[in-house]
């Protein structure tokens, strides 16, 4: 909500005239119902201190690009005069639509004012908590001795906060998710390591959602309109869930004959985040997400078991496991609680519940891994909703199989992390690695025959990089270190005579005699299901740039 005050000494409308008012020109968002209580007790104070009894509420959604459609902004207006009304002041309120009035201001420096209400956050009146088991029991949670379940049911009902491993965030800033020099904090540029993993992140997620057994089909809703954030994004934050963008598309340009079906967008999203935690939580992130549209409700939790399933399995190919929190509005718990049952049965393992009290039908999935700190961090998520479109009820079913790029960047990191603190070497998975193999010529007069090796490898899909400068072979391996190279390749007179390659692998920091073929084939092993892209950096590591390169130096 957008709000200019001014203090008029004269105000004229619809052939009344008013003096000694506090004219409030107000522009009504997205969002913005949360809003309201704030921005009438501000303009009720305000006309306090201006000594004015008489508050004009004149509706001018041009003062905002993200207006709120008519009906909702009317009742949001309607609302914000109610509110003022109960903090003792005379209301009028001005017409919607285009009308024509005349204002002569008064002159002191209080006359004018101009005031942005961010949306808030929506707070739920959690009605019941249980703690259900495999079995199907509801109670407390006693008998489950899940000590991850716990912490997640402290930090979820507010007891405790989030902890992480300021390793973690180092690293996340070491591989270039970097803090953009010309934004606001909480925008963050992705360097060219970093951007690498991004590609390759959202095309494994969109290959993951092309893969499941619906019909999918991709589309792309603009940001900086229906999410928000001007030109500038210094106050860009989500006021919609995308979910709305998403119904308006469908309602204008589909019908109720195309159900079923499901939408994949890779969606960036704004937030007012006050605290900014590099890769955790940032006020710009990228979210793919799935959702999908269906009529009945037994083909709406299939689809959720589908979407549940997936969002497990990403993460035991990590060799990952999730803690999961259901939270529900009540008036749809009794639909969905064999479906949350199952899910329970499924898993294998407690979850927490939450019945809510809410305006909308909803369940709402929340899968949470624990970091190095031992507190639960939220990756993979799912919502069913109940809601109607074309005058039909209609059930949609939205996830975040692998959930925000910078989220999920955050967890990998957390993982290399537990791998330190154990003595282990960390490394990044292979197909999400920029440079999978590194050459390096041991003596200049090998650099040719690095060379060769190199372009093989990359003619066979291969991400590699030679080491070409005239620097130690100690710093050679100091650097490939840094970088978590997870194969290098050492060139020397013997290897090229023989034919053969020393390969050493990073995590296990074995030494291995190799032919070519073998090495290729311990890749595409090591990278299996997931996607292989072609190489985003130059073959010969002296040409790249220094932002190209690993950002600090942290020792490992």
């Amino acid at each position: 909500m957008k709000v200019i005050q001014v203090h008029a000494k004269r105000f004229e409308m619809n052939n009344k005239e008013y003096r000694n008012a506090l004219v409030a020109f107000v522009a009504v968002e997205p969002g913005d119902e949360g809003s309201v209580e704030e921005a009438a007790k501000d303009l009720a104070r305000n006309a306090e201190r201006l000594g004015t009894e008489t508050i004009i509420v004149y509706p001018y959604s041009r003062l905002s690009p993200h207006k709120e459609i008519g009906r909702r902004a009317k009742a949001i207006i309607e609302e914000l005069a109610k509110r003022i009304e109960e903090q003792g002041k005379n209301v009028v309120t001005g017409p919607f639509g285009r009308a024509p009035f005349t204002l002569e201001a008064e002159e002191h420096p209080l006359a004018h004012a101009f005031k942005t209400y961010p949306p808030k956050a929506k707070r739920f009146n959690v009605i019941k908590e249980f703690v259900i088991s495999p079995l199907g029991e509801f109670g407390e949670g006693s008998d489950c001795h899940d000590g991850e379940l716990a912490e997640l049911q402290k930090v979820m009902r507010g007891e405790r906060e989030v902890e992480h491993n300021e390793l973690v965030l180092s690293l996340c800033r070491r591989f270039g998710a970097v803090q953009n020099p010309s934004s606001p904090p909480g925008y963050h540029s992705l360097m060219p390591l970093a951007h690498f993993m991004f590609l390759a992140f959202t095309v494994h997620v969109s290959s993951i959602a092309q893969s499941l057994d619906l019909p999918v089909v991709s589309l792309k809703t603009p940001e900086l309109v229906n999410y928000g954030c001007d030109i500038s994004c210094t106050d860009g934050f989500l006021r919609n869930d995308e979910f709305v963008e998403h119904k308006a598309v469908v309602e204008k340009y589909g019908n109720f004959q195309d159900l079923p079906f499901v939408l994949f967008e890779v969606v960036n999203l704004f937030r007012n985040e006050k605290e900014v935690i590099p890769c955790y939580r940032s006020k710009y992130f990228t979210l793919p997400r799935i959702r999908a549209f269906v009529e009945d409700p037994f083909e709406a939790f299939s689809v959720a078991l589908i979407l549940h399933e997936a969002i497990h399995n990403e993460a035991e190919k990590l060799g990952l496991r999730y803690t999961v929190a259901y939270t529900v509005s009540s008036k749809l718990f009794d639909e969905v609680k064999d479906l949350i049952l199952k899910l329970v049965r499924r898993d294998n393992r407690c979850a927490y519940l939450r019945i809510v009290e809410h305006k909308d039908l909803f369940l709402d999935v929340e899968l949470h891994l624990t970091n190095s700190k031992r507190s639960p961090i939220e990756l993979g998520s799912w919502k069913l909703r109940k809601t109607k479109i074309w005058g039909k009820e209609i059930y949609s079913i939205s996830a975040a199989i692998m959930g925000s790029f910078e989220r999920f960047l955050y967890v990998i990191f957390d993982r290399a992390v537990r791998d330190m603190e154990a003595g282990k070497s960390p490394e990044l998975p292979a197909w999400l690695s920029p440079i999978q193999v590194r050459v390096i010529p041991q003596v200049r007069e090998s650099l040719p025959y690095a060379l060769s090796i190199a372009e093989e490898l990359k003619a066979r899909g291969v991400r590699v990089d030679v080491d070409d400068r005239s620097v130690p072979l100690s710093k050679k391996l100091r650097d490939a270190g840094k970088e978590w190279i997870p194969f290098l390749v050492l060139i020397g007179k013997r290897e090229e005579q023989l034919g053969r390659l020393i390969v050493i692998r990073r995590k296990t920091n074995e030494r291995e005699d190799l032919r070519i073929e073998d090495l290729i084939e311990r890749i595409r092993i090591e990278v299996g299901s997931y996607p292989q892209l072609p190489q985003t950096l130059p073959v010969l590591y002296s040409k790249r740039p220094t932002f190209a390169r690993p950002y600090e130096d942290l020792g490992q």
